[in-house]
């Protein structure tokens, strides 16, 4: 139901290290010190990486038998150190996702003495991607700085159905995005606690340029042959096409802090905080529910045990990961406000040389608005980390 609202459920894309602690990318999981969400961490890696994450979203609705479920590529994404000082990295990825179904009865009425039956469809899906680009660098031995544009782009379809019984009159739209966000991070490992190495990591977003979105809705036809689509074979013959452009439609902001803590050279504590907020108020506009998100705050706290470096046995290979999180979605006009509760486990394992990785997690939460639980999720993540020494010249043996 909440990927009704507005422009979508936008959310952090996670790879298998990040939803294996509940994170949003921001604290590093992937490796120690290494996080394939945050460029401040990129000038880091050892070798050239290029990563792909496959996602599965399953959301029960708890009123209900209504089920809804989604699956795809999350990201596609490849990280290139350069001399191991900067880091250079692109990909692709989710930016927010739309995928709901309404079905409800609105009556009957009596027609020359016959009784028709009235209900109502609503349907979309879709999104917003993001192609994106970043470079790492150091400003000091201690400190590191991430830069990155997030270029949005995509599609949105809209299907409206009126059925008076078996005829089905619907009106369909589509939706255009485009638009820029700039990220700039910031890692550093200068403070201590109890002798104790503390690793902090911070982030905050802006917009350069708004998101805008185009458009398309044509008028109202008789889907004769119930395929969703205007063709020849319904009625009318033909139908107009409304465009419309809505500039400054979305404007994201956003503000991330986290830190990690050795407990042991193998086992770490983290703890991050993410605020997202749309400083754009028209999105509502574009969803049946009239209202959107217009800011949510993740929270999650985890444990890492990370592979070693120089592994002596087979379990020494292996990364384990837990966490556990808490999002608060609020809305425009509703004044009550959605909390997420959930927790995650996971594990990765290096392979090959050098050193490729494949890492696994589940997530298991329960959305709640006001006093009622409305919606359960489940997410599988997998993905797949290959590692190699690409563009790096390498010298030959006469």
């Amino acid at each position: 139901m909440y990927h009704a609202y507005g422009l979508g459920m936008h959310f952090p894309a996670q790879d298998g290290a990040t939803l294996g602690i509940s994170g949003t990318g921001l604290v590093p999981a992937y490796r120690f010190g290494l996080s394939l969400n945050n460029p401040s961490t990129w000038n880091r890696f050892m070798f050239s990486t290029l990563s792909s994450a496959y996602s599965g979203l399953r959301v029960d609705q708890l009123s209900s038998s209504v089920r809804n479920e989604i699956s795809g590529l999350d990201r596609l994404q490849f990280i290139i150190p350069i001399k191991g000082k900067y880091g250079f990295g692109l990909g692709i990825k989710p930016y927010s996702q739309q995928k709901f179904s309404f079905t409800y009865e609105s009556g009957s009425m009596i027609l020359d003495q016959d009784t028709l039956t009235l209900s109502k469809e609503f349907s979309g899906r879709g999104g917003i991607s993001s192609l994106y680009t970043g470079i790492s660098f150091p400003i000091s031995e201690k400190d590191q700085v991430g830069i990155k544009f997030d270029f949005l782009f995509g599609s949105s379809r809209f299907t409206n159905n009126l059925l008076i019984d078996s005829d089905r009159f619907q009106t369909n739209s589509r939706h255009f995005y485009s638009g820029t966000v700039l990220n700039v991070y910031l890692s550093s490992n200068r403070f201590k606690l109890f002798n104790k190495e503390i690793h902090t990591f911070a982030s905050a977003g802006l917009t350069l340029s708004p998101l805008t979105v185009h458009k398309t809705t044509n008028q109202l036809y008789q889907d004769i042959n119930n395929n969703g689509i205007y063709d020849i074979y319904d009625f009318p013959d033909s139908v107009s096409e409304e465009i419309s452009t809505t500039l400054n439609a979305y404007s994201p902001q956003e503000f991330g802090f986290g830190f990690d803590i050795g407990i042991t050279e193998s086992v770490h504590l983290l703890s991050e905080v993410y605020v997202w907020k749309n400083g754009a108020n028209v999105t509502a506009d574009f969803s049946i529910l009239d209202d959107h998100i217009k800011q949510w705050t993740h929270m999650n706290v985890s444990l890492v045990s990370f592979a070693s470096p120089t592994p002596k046995v087979w379990y020494e290979t292996f990364h384990f990961r837990t966490g556990a999180y808490t999002r608060k979605d609020e809305f425009l006009n509703n004044q009550n406000s959605v909390i997420e509760l959930g927790a995650s486990l996971g594990f990765g394992i290096n392979f090959g040389f050098p050193v490729n990785q494949i890492d696994i997690a589940l997530m298991a939460g329960e959305r709640q608005m006001g006093s009622t639980k409305t919606e359960s999720i489940r997410r599988l993540t997998v993905s797949v980390n290959l590692t190699d020494i690409w563009f790096i010249k390498r010298r030959h043996r006469n």
